[in-house]
């Protein structure tokens, strides 16, 4: 049987519920039907009881005639139609006596007589049509000219036994009702405690998507071990894989830093021949492949970082990058403030952290005219990074564009492409990257974060 159900737990109840019904159902009718036979037995010790008294009172006359020294007590055999019968005949005479509660009725035994002793019960019409349980019994009596043979009925109306197997019924069922509430909440326990060792591993695979941890290594029952052994070394093969590709990525990029060495020191030979327009599009191609080869890194290295991730200091990094910043001619013309709380933490690589802000920053050097702000707020959720300069801004339709998810700028080189590097970071995190108009006259940049990844990284 195929059921449509995803949860595991929902399945096993649905399961446990088919089940408990079906037992409870097939117990229902066995009950019954031992309870009818029980009360079959009980009429038929009952009517055995009356047809022994009908046998002591049997007497025969001197004349041969037979007749009833006395009739059993029950008061139900005097009143006409009651449901309960008796009978005798003189097999030798075929003469009859009946109780009163036959009337005009008669019972009808065996066609062939039974043997003397013999007894049996059967079921068959009675006189008002019912269907009624007939006990029949054969006698003997001994006389010195012959042995009679007296022939004893002695019928009672099913419908006392179908009322009881009714009331029996009526009251099994919330009996049976209770039963099945109980062993259903005894397999939801059960299903319960047998599922909850599944919700380590379920925290622990969370943990470990979500950077705070590197393995699963945990106690668990000898069922799920195995899940959880290869789920580790699907880890760490995932790991030797990652790692083996950013290894080839850094051999790759420095295998072409020498290149744009040659090609920067070729520039400045061209520029001092006074040829200056080849010189800066040499110097433009090479810094284009710098910014890509650096993009191919930071990728990598993302790739290569989110298995287990571990809270780094705010501040500290954002003076790193200030500090590099000042060194160059522009930005010693700018004067950056940065108001980031010492006490502030973000769940992020340092050196993807430091990737982020050393290209926004950078690109904030190119715009601002004299002034830059870092600032930095913290929720229990993520924690939120702005950088705004004090330059010309940008359009609202390019802050648009830049807003959009998923957008690249790569085509344009420098900044475009540090915008890239930027997106494919905070991608990686589940972060966002937003613009707007900042309140020193320029463009503010808002870096999100998430404090915990909800999903794996996917490269």
């Amino acid at each position: 049987m195929k059921l449509p159900v995803t949860s595991i737990r929902l399945r096993l109840m649905l399961m446990a519920l088919i089940g408990t019904v079906i037992a409870i159902g097939l117990s229902g009718l066995a009950l019954v039907a031992l309870f009818e036979r029980h009360v079959e037995r009980r009429l038929n010790h009952e009517l055995d009881s009356y047809s022994l008294q009908l046998a002591a009172a049997v007497e025969i006359n001197p004349d041969g005639t037979s007749y009833l020294r006395g009739e059993p007590s029950d008061p139900r055999f005097q009143r006409p139609l009651s449901g309960l019968y008796w009978q005798i005949t003189d097999l030798a005479s075929q003469k009859t006596l009946r109780s009163r509660s036959l009337w005009d009725s008669s019972l009808v035994g065996h066609a062939e007589p039974l043997i003397g002793g013999q007894t049996s019960l059967t079921m068959a019409d009675g006189p008002a049509d019912e269907s009624i349980l007939l006990h029949e019994r054969s006698i003997i009596i001994s006389r010195d000219d012959a042995d009679r043979r007296i022939q004893i009925l002695v019928a009672v109306d099913r419908a006392e036994l179908v009322s009881l197997r009714e009331g029996f019924t009526y009251d099994l069922i919330p009996g049976l009702a209770a039963l099945a509430g109980l062993i259903l909440l005894g397999a939801f326990i059960q299903i319960r405690s047998g599922l909850r060792p599944l919700e380590p591993v379920r925290a622990g695979i969370h943990a470990i998507r979500s950077g705070q941890a590197t393995r699963l290594d945990m106690r668990v029952p000898r069922e799920i071990a195995p899940l959880v052994e290869e789920v580790d070394t699907l880890i760490a093969a995932q790991e030797m894989q990652v790692a083996r590709a950013r290894d080839r990525a850094a051999d790759l990029a420095h295998g072409l830093r020498t290149p744009l060495t040659a090609l920067a020191s070729d520039a400045a030979r061209l520029r001092k021949k006074g040829q200056d327009a080849i010189a800066d599009d040499i110097e433009a191609l090479s810094q284009q492949m710098r910014r890509t080869v650096e993009r191919e890194l930071a990728r990598a290295r993302v790739r290569h970082g989110l298995t287990a991730v571990q809270p780094v200091s705010l501040q500290p990094v954002a003076n790193a990058v200030i500090r590099t910043l000042t060194r160059t001619p522009r930005g010693e013309m700018i004067a950056f403030d940065n108001r980031v709380e010492a006490h502030l933490t973000i769940t992020m690589q340092a050196d993807d952290l430091a990737e982020i802000l050393g290209n926004v920053l950078e690109n904030a050097t190119r715009a601002a005219k004299n002034n830059i702000v870092v600032e930095a707020s913290q929720n229990t959720t993520e924690t939120v990074i702005r950088i705004a300069d004090d330059g010309p801004g940008l359009a609202a339709e390019k802050v648009d564009a830049l807003s959009k998810r998923g957008s690249r700028q790569d085509e344009s080189g420098g900044a475009g492409l540090g915008l890239a590097i930027v997106k494919d970071i905070l991608d990686a995190y589940e972060g966002r990257v937003e613009f707007s108009a900042s309140k020193i006259g320029g463009l503010q940049v808002t870096l999100s974060i998430p404090s915990h990844r909800k999903r794996p990284f996917m490269p």
